[in-house]
């Protein structure tokens, strides 16, 4: 349950980043990304996801993207990866 619940978490943080990024300018889009994301919270709050987590993860990800500069130079996998390990590094820390 915890793997799934890690995952979870991941998937809810990129659609953050996700939908935070966006350039689009288009309405519809952006409406629907943010009802995907209130879904995905949603499914979080079934599984046994804390509103305390939840709540530090949607502050944290704005935060997150202020302090790093997007560079579209780097392949986003590579972004990506980078992204991670500073999460990771944040939470053993």
């Amino acid at each position: 349950m915890d793997t799934q619940r890690n995952e979870l978490m991941e998937v809810i943080e990129q659609a953050f980043i996700d939908y935070h990024t966006m350039t689009t300018d288009d309405i519809t889009t952006k409406r629907e990304k943010k009802q995907f994301i209130d879904g995905l919270m949603t499914a979080a709050r079934v599984i046994g996801v804390h509103y305390e987590e939840l709540d530090a993860l949607t502050k944290a990800v704005p935060i997150m993207l202020q302090r790093q500069p997007i560079d579209m130079t780097t392949p986003a996998y590579i972004r990506q990866l980078a992204r991670q390990i500073a999460i990771r590094q944040n939470e053993n820390q």
